[in-house]
């Protein structure tokens, strides 16, 4: 499914820079927001470079420490990155990942920031729903976490049941930016 709904939107767009927004499963590093400027190397031998100018402009416009090391292992971007570079093999990489205590004024001063310095960036946030839970709870809980992506509802986006609700605050912030 992930396939195919980055096929349709590559179909319709080629950013120069894609976000990537995952929980910081480990809660490796001092920041509760963490970037890398690493190049990322793929199984199939290619690589995927760092969006180091809007790096460059985040760090001017709010404190994102730069962190390669708290990025070992980090499943939430290392998988999905092959797929990336599959239907985006230009575009650059703005890695970031949200510890689960990120405050939610933290993450509305990121998402500014990220508006202003990439408003033309494609945001992906690899986020787990219903994590953990039984099929017949999950499914009550995911009816929940859809209907606040399909409302833009941030508050909603804090207690839906899912692996990181920065993560997903992050991504109703940005898609409300965008319209």
């Amino acid at each position: 499914q992930r396939a195919q709904l980055l096929a349709t939107i590559a179909g319709k767009i080629q950013p120069k820079t894609i976000i990537l927004i995952s929980p910081n499963h480990f809660s490796r590093g001092d920041n509760t927001i963490v970037t890398s400027d690493q190049t990322w190397r793929l199984s199939n031998g290619r690589t995927v470079t760092p969006a180091t100018p809007v790096m460059d402009a985040l760090s001017a416009a709010m404190h994102l420490p730069r962190d390669p090391l708290a990025f070992s292992d980090e499943h939430g971007i290392k998988n999905i990155l092959n797929d990336i570079n599959t239907f985006f093999p230009d575009a650059q990489l703005l890695p970031i990942i949200l510890k689960d205590d990120t405050h939610a004024t933290a993450v509305a001063e990121l998402g500014a920031a990220l508006a202003q310095a990439c408003p033309d960036c494609l945001l992906i946030a690899s986020i787990d729903a219903s994590h953990y839970l039984p099929a017949h709870v999950a499914d009550v809980h995911d009816v929940l976490t859809l209907r606040a992506l399909t409302k833009l509802d941030e508050e909603a986006a804090w207690k839906a049941e899912i692996d990181s609700n920065p993560s997903m605050a992050l991504l109703i912030f940005w898609a409300k930016k965008q319209s």
